[in-house]
C-alpha cells in the first residue's frame, strides 16, 4: 500500500492506477518465472522438470522413465550416462538422500557425504546454464546453486559397492552427476616368534617352531568400504594351528576359518578409519626331518579385495632355519695295559698274559692289536672294553704295547694307544737245553739232545767218544793187530785153494 500512495502522490490518479497495475503484473510475472525455472521441494509440475511432477518412489520414476523418450535422452547424455539398466537397478541400489545447493550429495543414513561438485539439468534455460542436446532433445545443465531455491532437495541416491553412481531429484526427476567420494583400504601383515608381541615384517626361527601372524585391515577412504573379502595364503611347510584364528580378540568359528584360508571371509562394511585385526599361529617347517631340513624363506600373503577398490596384498616373511645339530661327543681311550708273568722255566722261557682296557664314548670297539716287542704281533677281534692274550718270551728285554681300534657313530675310524698301554718286559735267565746225561747247555749247544725236550734251536749231539787212556790205547792196538793177522791168513788160504 505504501507503493500505491507514493505513486498517487507523484502521478495523476488515472496514470497512477495504470502504473500500479503494470508493477503488479511485473511482480507476478517475476514470481511465475521463478516458479517455472527453480527446483523446489515437493512436486514440480512445471516446464523445467525433466520428469513432469517428479516421482516420490523408485517404481514411479521407473514407470515415467519408460514412458518418455525425452527423459531417456536426457538421462543417457554422456555427462550423466544413466542407462535403462541403471534405472532398473535402482530398485536395489537407490537410497534416500539429498543434494545441497552447494553441490554435495548425502545419504540420509548418518548424513554421509558420498559425492561433491554436483551438476544437474532441466528443460528450461536459466542464467548460468549450458545448453545440451541428446537424441534430439534439448536441455540445460548447471550447478545446483543456479536452480535450487532451498538449500537442499530430496533425491534418490544410487550407490554401488559403496560408491556414488548418480542421483535423481524426487520433486522433478532431474538427474544429478557428481564426483564420488571413494572408499579405500590398506592391509598390513606382520609376524612374531612364539609368545612375543614384537610383530615385524620378518622373523628368524628354527624349524618346527611356532610363529604368530597379525593382519590389520583399515578403511582409509572417504566413504565406507563394503563387502571386503579377506583371506590368507599359507605357503607349503607352514601349517595353521587349529583354533588360533581370532578377529579383534574373538575366536573364529570353524566355518570362518575355512573361509579365511580358502576363498575369503567377507567384511560387510568398514567405515572410514575403522580397522579389523586378525591373528593366528602356525608352525614353520612341519615337514622337516633332520635329514631333509634346509633353510627356507616362507612367504605368507594376506589379501583383501572388493569390487569398488580392487585387490591389495601384504606379506610377512619367516626365515626358517635348521637347528645346528651337535653330534654326540666321541672318544676312544686306551686306559690300561697290565701283565702277569709265569716263572721262568729251566730253559729260560717265560709266558706273559697281557690285559688291555679301553674306554669308548659313542665309539664301537672293533679290535686290539698287541705288539710284543720281539717282532711278533697278535690281533684280537672283539667289541669288549677288555681284551687279554698270552705270549712266551725268551730271556731279554722287550717293550710291549697295544693299539685299540674302533668306529664312531659318525663313521669316524679310531686307532689309539698311550703310554699307559705299554709295558717293559725283562727276562734275566738264559734259556738252556738238557743233555742226555742231565747236564744243561746253552740253547744251540751240540751237547743238546732233541729228545731232551729242548724248545728251540736244538741240534743232534755228536757221538760220544770212549775213554782214550794208555791201557785203552794198547788194548785197541793189540785187537787191531790180531784182527788184521786173522784176516790176512783167511785171504791166503782162499788163494791157495783156488
Amino acid at each position: 500500500m505504501k507503493l500505491k500512495s507514493i505513486i498517487k502522490k507523484i502521478f495523476k490518479p488515472s496514470k497512477a492506477k495504470i502504473i500500479v497495475a503494470v508493477i503488479t503484473v511485473a511482480i507476478a510475472a517475476s514470481a511465475a518465472v521463478n516458479s517455472v525455472y527453480a527446483s523446489q521441494e515437493g512436486v514440480n509440475c512445471d516446464g523445467n522438470a525433466v520428469v513432469y511432477c517428479g516421482a516420490q518412489t523408485v517404481s514411479e520414476l521407473q514407470s515415467k522413465y519408460n514412458a518418455s523418450q525425452s527423459v531417456k535422452n536426457i538421462y543417457n547424455w554422456s555427462g550423466f550416462a544413466i542407462s535403462a539398466s541403471d534405472v532398473a537397478s535402482m530398485s536395489t541400489e537407490a537410497y534416500p538422500g539429498y543434494v545441497t545447493k552447494s553441490g554435495d550429495v548425502y545419504l540420509n543414513n548418518n548424513n554421509l557425504l558420498v559425492a561433491t561438485n554436483a551438476l544437474t539439468a532441466g528443460r528450461e534455460n536459466i542464467a548460468g546454464s549450458t545448453q545440451r542436446s541428446s537424441g534430439g532433445t534439448v536441455f540445460y545443465t548447471r550447478p545446483p546453486e543456479v536452480s535450487f531455491i532451498p538449500n537442499q532437495l530430496s533425491a534418490f541416491v544410487v550407490m554401488k559397492d559403496g560408491v556414488f553412481q548418480f542421483a535423481i531429484l524426487k520433486s522433478c526427476g532431474n538427474p544429478v552427476h557428481a564426483t564420488p567420494k571413494l572408499p579405500n583400504y590398506t592391509i598390513t601383515k606382520q609376524v612374531s616368534a612364539a609368545n612375543s608381541t614384537n610383530y615385524q615384517g620378518s622373523v628368524v626361527v628354527e624349524s618346527n617352531h611356532t610363529v604368530q601372524y597379525k593382519i590389520t585391515v583399515k578403511s582409509t577412504g572417504q566413504v565406507p568400504a563394503n563387502n571386503i573379502l579377506i583371506h590368507d595364503v599359507l605357503p607349503a611347510n607352514l601349517n595353521y594351528i587349529d583354533g588360533t584364528l581370532a578377529e579383534s580378540g574373538r575366536h573364529a568359528s570353524v566355518a570362518d576359518v575355512n573361509k579365511f584360508f580358502h576363498g575369503g571371509l567377507v567384511v560387510p562394511t568398514l567405515a572410514p578409519g575403522d580397522t579389523r585385526v586378525y591373528t593366528f599361529s602356525a608352525i614353520a617347517g612341519t615337514n622337516d626331518t633332520p635329514q631333509t631340513c634346509k633353510r627356507q624363506i616362507l612367504d605368507n600373503e594376506g589379501v583383501i579385495s572388493s569390487s569398488s577398490v580392487g585387490v591389495k596384498t601384504a606379506h610377512a616373511l619367516v626365515d626358517k632355519r635348521c637347528p645346528v645339530i651337535t653330534p654326540p661327543a666321541q672318544s676312544l681311550v686306551c686306559s690300561a695295559l697290565t701283565n702277569t708273568s709265569g716263572s721262568v722255566d729251566n730253559q729260560g722261557f717265560a709266558t706273559y698274559t697281557f690285559t688291555a682296557t679301553a674306554t669308548p664314548n659313542n665309539v664301537t670297539i672293533t679290535s686290539y692289536v698287541f705288539k710284543f716287542g720281539d717282532g711278533t704281533n697278535k690281533t684280537v677281534t672283539t667289541g669288549s672294553q677288555n681284551s687279554s692274550t698270552s705270549h712266551t718270551y725268551k730271556s731279554g728285554q722287550y717293550n710291549a704295547m697295544v693299539t685299540v681300534y674302533g668306529t664312531g657313530k659318525d663313521g669316524k675310524q679310531y686307532a689309539v694307544t698311550s703310554t699307559i698301554c705299554a709295558q717293559h718286559v725283562t727276562i734275566s735267565k738264559n734259556p738252556v737245553c738238557t743233555a742226555p746225561d742231565n747236564s744243561t747247555w746253552p740253547v744251540g749247544s751240540p751237547q743238546c739232545n732233541v729228545v731232551s725236550g729242548c724248545k728251540t734251536n736244538c741240534t743232534t749231539p755228536p757221538t760220544k767218544l770212549v775213554n782214550t787212556g794208555p791201557g785203552d790205547v794198547i788194548a785197541v792196538f793189540t785187537a787191531a793187530v790180531v784182527s788184521g793177522y786173522t784176516s790176512f791168513r783167511w785171504y791166503l788160504k782162499k788163494k791157495i785153494l783156488s
